[in-house]
């Protein structure tokens, strides 16, 4: 993680850097500083750059909001990742298949110890998925296969017994 830690101060001074020499950083410049810090794990320094990303007029696209969607999942905090995916939504933006395998896969990971709103997420956003015609790809289905094998074995929360019928309604490519 040190290594991490150690990328997250280099692109800060990058950006500093470029900010000092008049370069303005664009939309994808911002959205891979941000990558970096979900990936170091530093999603305060992560929310707090999006939030002065906005105020400077930088506004997030659906790449940055599927960033930010991972980094939560990966920080083991899926009612952030359904938080950034609510914001994304109301600014008008409409999810693609990334950001529907990363909310659902963060939401997955914590359906184990999970409070029932998380099953209930889980089936809400499946839905979604569903219902804007996207497709599942295998790689996508086998891993919230493992996902909920993992549910079924550790006698996590509230069942999932629907969630792979409501799977069978998607396309697989």
């Amino acid at each position: 993680m040190g290594s991490r830690r150690g990328d997250v101060w280099e692109a800060a001074d990058l950006m500093q850097q470029m900010r000092h020499e008049g370069v303005q950083p664009d939309i994808h410049t911002y959205t891979s500083f941000i990558n970096v810090c979900c990936k170091a794990g530093d999603m305060l320094r992560a929310m707090k750059n999006s939030s002065r990303d906005e105020a400077l007029g930088v506004k997030p696209n659906v790449k940055t909001y599927t960033t930010l969607i991972h980094g939560w999942g990966r920080a083991s905090l899926p009612e952030k990742s359904l938080k950034c995916f609510e914001e994304m939504k109301l600014a008008g933006l409409k999810p693609d298949k990334a950001v529907y395998h990363c909310l659902i896969t963060s939401l997955l990971s914590q359906a184990t110890v999970a409070e029932d709103y998380i099953y209930t997420e889980i089936m809400r956003i499946c839905e979604e998925t569903v219902e804007c015609g996207l497709m599942v790809d295998m790689g996508t289905a086998v891993h919230w296969s493992k996902c909920l094998r993992k549910i079924e074995t550790t006698g996590g929360g509230s069942p999932l017994e629907d969630f792979p019928s409501r799977l069978e309604f998607a396309q697989y490519s």
